[in-house]
């Protein structure tokens, strides 16, 4: 008697949901890996795809993934552009059509990855094959499990930093970080937190007497190098000038790690605020601040006085005058980020139209070393090569930094600014320099330079 099993037809439902799964967060993985960001290497949020469009609720499912790929990507580029709320997101989205062509085919990328997971998902996944979900379900279950919580205080990683988990939700983790995104947007009871912070500028005030105009350069990503062959390339300018007559020069190294407006306020206020809505916590604490002490004051700065509404917060700081993109017609816009070139705002200090001497203080935030330390950016680029560099990045940053300190170098010595002392101080230590690189500087330590006029 010849018995024989019904065949059961393998239904591509139930092994294209893991395929197109593995897909989509290997993809987001391995962006993760070339920026030398964090990221889970499974975000469970596309489950929420794969059940809606399984179910056949197609239009649902396309929002839904509208959605779940903006959040994974915000969820990246938060980790180089913290924002304040999601409309600063759209100021730097104008600088994706001007920026490094690695953005533009990234985006160009994920718009094409994105069109093909759809219709692809829409074409397999066929409507009420709900069960087809049942492996995945069952493999992420394991995962979790083997994964388990590593943070011994019964909080997720998401709640106080960037998720180290094998397996996490990006909406979960970007909702949870009320300094980033849509609890900023929706929730106005964020509490800011304070602790007093070493200042720099601070320290030489209580060193010299109060009367000496100050110069104070903040500088974007100037990190602490391990490698003597960075220090004698970026601060060539300063040791081969006449610098040395006109200063007494002393260097120092200071610990911190945190983000530029977290360091301006390190600077110009003594503390370190553990949160990133600067505005709000000066408007609201009285706290007293270093310009406020002096009686004309000049902050200056390259980039668009929205981003962290930096001329409101300015005026709240105490500065008598702020300068900013806005107050420019530039004949050029540098790219490492947007603004103007940090040239080119020095370069209008030569002019005669600019008085030094009805300043006290002027306060300078460089912007042109961000990352990623655009090829662009660079006037005159010198070869770098003898360095310890894989793929330019380093030669870049090093090559941005020394032909500011060129200019720099030359505004120090023209007589316009012969009663000024300079301060040369890190923000935080230089970003996005890849696993290639992280030996080479400091992970939490800024240098600190102080040039002292000599009295004649």
């Amino acid at each position: 008697m010849d018995i024989r099993l019904p065949r059961q037809n393998l239904n591509p439902c139930d092994f294209v949901p893991i395929i197109l799964f593995f897909l989509i967060n290997g993809v987001f993985f391995c962006l993760s890996l070339y920026l030398d960001f964090e990221r889970p290497f499974f975000n469970v949020d596309y489950l929420v795809f794969f059940a809606l469009m399984i179910l056949g609720y197609h239009r649902f499912s396309f929002f839904s993934l509208v959605f779940i790929v903006l959040v994974d990507f915000l969820s990246l580029t938060i980790q180089m552009f913290p924002f304040l709320n999601l409309l600063e997101s759209f100021y730097l989205f104008e600088f994706v059509f001007t920026g490094p062509i690695e953005y533009l085919m990234s985006i160009f990328s994920l718009l094409v990855l994105f069109v093909a997971f759809f219709f692809l998902a829409k074409r397999f996944c066929c409507d009420k094959g709900g069960l087809s979900l049942f492996p995945l379900l069952v493999f992420l279950l394991i995962i979790y499990n083997l994964d388990g919580y590593a943070d011994v205080t019964g909080g997720r990683h998401w709640v106080s930093g960037v998720s180290k988990r094998e397996l996490d939700s990006q909406s979960v983790y970007f909702y949870s970080r009320g300094d980033y995104g849509f609890q900023k947007l929706i929730e106005n009871d964020t509490e800011n937190t304070v602790k007093a912070s070493e200042s720099q500028l601070q320290k030489v005030l209580n060193d010299d007497a109060p009367d000496r105009k100050i110069f104070v350069v903040v500088a974007e990503s100037l990190g602490v190098s391990t490698d003597p062959a960075v220090d004698d390339f970026l601060y060539f300018p300063f040791e081969h000038s006449n610098i040395a007559d006109q200063f007494e020069v002393s260097s120092g190294v200071s610990v911190f790690d945190g983000i530029t407006v977290q360091a301006e306020l390190r600077e110009l206020c003594g503390v370190l605020l553990d949160s990133y809505n600067a505005v709000r916590y000066v408007r609201e604490s009285g706290v007293t601040c270093i310009p406020q002490s002096f009686n004309r004051s000049l902050a200056l700065h390259a980039a668009s006085q929205t981003m962290y509404h930096r001329k409101e917060l300015y005026n709240l700081l105490g500065f008598s005058e702020t300068k900013f993109l806005e107050n420019f017609t530039p004949d050029r816009v540098c790219y490492s980020f947007p603004g103007m070139c940090d040239l080119d705002l020095l370069e209008s200090m030569f002019s005669p139209d600019f008085d030094a001497n009805q300043y006290d203080l002027i306060y300078y935030l460089s912007l042109n070393t961000h990352s990623p330390y655009s090829e662009r950016d660079i006037r005159d680029f010198l070869d770098c090569s003898f360095l310890n560099d894989r793929d330019g990045l380093l030669c870049r940053y090093a090559n941005l930094h020394r032909q500011f300190f060129n200019k720099l170098v030359s505004l120090m010595l023209i007589e316009k600014f012969n009663e000024y002392d300079f301060i040369i101080v890190g923000d935080h230590p230089p970003r996005r320099l890849g696993a290639n690189y992280r030996e080479s500087f400091e992970a939490a330590e800024i240098p600190v330079i102080y040039f002292r006029r000599i009295e004649s």
